[in-house]
């Protein structure tokens, strides 16, 4: 694609297919920054050079993009510079073209800085152990992978090919949990922005074009971006109204990507934000109902799913979430 960086690296050894995926620590996948970079492989210093070369290209997202080098260098010995390269290209064949291969872990990145960090790994969450009714969860399912497969009728249309989806309701509700659960489902990691006070609008912008691939983009608690900073508090950042539209559906949006935008407040949120066709999906979590007391139940007490009964007439007239119940039954977990 013409605006994909051009990474030209000289190869003094032409046999790089072939090469067994050993060494490669999955845990030291990295960026590199423009400039300078010291790395430490197998005990020895690598430098990493990174620079823009030549006139920016035109792309479709309306910011520059360049062709690229990047000099790989050791002063004492070739080999690692070759074994560097190879684990590399392996990585790459293996764990981002290949998106095919089911997952043992989900991979959070957060942009911090300027960058999309690897912040940490969590085991898969199966979609059974979140308690929701199974009807509106095959129905959140099944609209993702509707979109998903329906690439080339949106460019038909004329219709911007993104999913924005709104998680709203009472802390506690499995919001977060649920949204974990189907990036888990779907074979994607998960990243995270960091609102801070130094991010601004065309951060923001790039951070999202910038996205990793195979990846859903979280927004967490929409609602503190602008209303805790009319408030004052400590969570300030620059992001504006605008600028914030026009990355999730406006011009600076990115061809493909799935967002989950959570809130605990929903009534916060400014109308020309949730209007549909900038959300296209919502979904609102609520006090438990007595299906889900019963798959939750039913999951802590597989032996004593009879009770379940009696257990449910103590708590019918009370407003609980699953968080409630789970920190209950967990207390009391023998």
């Amino acid at each position: 694609k013409k605006c994909n960086a051009d990474f030209r690296v000289s190869l003094k050894e032409k046999d790089i297919e072939n090469i067994s995926y050993e060494k490669l620590q999955k845990k030291h996948f990295m960026s590199i920054p423009y400039g300078l970079t010291l790395l430490n492989y197998k005990d020895e210093t690598i430098i990493l050079e990174r620079n823009k070369i030549g006139e920016p290209l035109e792309c479709e997202s309306g910011y520059p993009k360049f062709y690229e080098d990047v000099i790989i260098k050791n002063e004492k010995n070739m080999d690692v510079i070759m074994d560097f390269i190879k684990d590399s290209l392996n990585f790459y064949k293996d764990f981002v073209l290949d998106r095919t291969k089911k997952k043992d872990k989900i991979t959070t990145w957060i942009f911090d800085d300027g960058y999309w960090d690897k912040l940490n790994k969590h085991e898969n969450r199966p979609l059974s152990t979140i308690y929701i009714e199974e009807e509106r969860k095959q129905k959140f399912i099944d609209e993702i992978k509707t979109f998903i497969n329906s690439e080339k009728r949106y460019s038909e249309l004329g219709i911007r090919y993104k999913k924005n989806f709104l998680l709203e309701g009472l802390p506690g509700t499995g919001k977060s949990s649920f949204g974990f659960a189907v990036a888990s489902e779907l074979n994607k990691d998960i990243c995270i922005i960091n609102f801070n006070i130094k991010l601004t609008d065309a951060d923001f912008a790039k951070a999202l074009q910038s996205v990793p691939d195979n990846s859903i983009l979280f927004i967490e608690d929409m609602d503190s971006i602008f209303y805790s900073r009319k408030k004052g508090d400590e969570h300030k950042n620059m992001i504006t109204f605008s600028g914030l539209l026009n990355t999730l559906d406006g011009i600076f949006y990115k061809r493909g990507l799935i967002t989950f935008i959570t809130t605990n407040y929903p009534e916060r949120l400014d109308k020309a934000l949730i209007r549909p066709g900038r959300i296209d999906y919502k979904m609102t979590f609520t006090y438990a109902t007595k299906k889900e007391l019963k798959m939750i139940f039913d999951a802590f007490y597989k032996d004593k799913k009879d009770l379940f009964p009696s257990f449910y007439k103590k708590i019918k007239h009370t407003k609980v979430t699953i968080a409630m119940v789970q920190e209950y039954f967990l207390i009391r977990m023998d």
